[in-house]
């Protein structure tokens, strides 16, 4: 029977790393995962480069990707705002009184309000994301919060209580 490779014996001994002696297809002489076998070298030299690139950068790239994509998909985006348009419907109770609606309207006029004075966009947030994973909010003003556009982006459909 062939002998068993050194990878081979670091997954029984339950190691996370092992020791070829041979380079890897970059010429890096160094440990590997047990687990993907890649080249320790060649992960932290990646993982460098990653850390170097600006969040600004990625993000802006990011923007322009999506901007694209919408740009030759137009008919998706007024998919996605129909699906948004009926959560919201779906999550406004049927018993909101007309101060309720009215406090509403009065958050989405103090949101446009803020992005005329300071001159950066500020969103409506719901708090409690109308449409998150593990819990769905409701749609009434108290769930609703005028945050800076950026803070909104970061948070993203996630609800945390902090």
């Amino acid at each position: 029977m062939a002998e068993r490779g050194a990878r081979y014996e670091a997954m029984q001994k339950g190691e996370a790393h092992y020791f070829t002696g041979k380079p890897c297809k970059y010429g890096h002489i160094s440990l590997r995962h047990t687990k993907c076998k890649s080249c320790l070298a060649c992960r932290a030299i990646k993982s460098q480069k990653s850390r170097n690139i600006e969040p600004q950068e990625t993000k802006l790239e990011r923007q322009k990707q999506v901007r694209n994509w919408f740009a030759k998909n137009k008919h998706m985006r007024s998919v996605y705002e129909a699906k948004y348009q009926q959560a919201k419907i779906k999550r406004t109770p049927k018993w909101m009184s007309e101060d309720d609606f009215w406090m509403i309207k009065e958050i989405y006029e103090l949101a446009a309000l803020r992005t005329k004075m300071l001159g950066f966009l500020w969103h409506v947030d719901h708090i409690i994301p109308i449409r998150g994973k593990n819990v769905s909010g409701l749609h009434v003003p108290l769930n609703l919060q005028v945050i800076p556009w950026i803070d909104n982006v970061k948070k993203s459909n996630k609800f945390s209580e902090a």
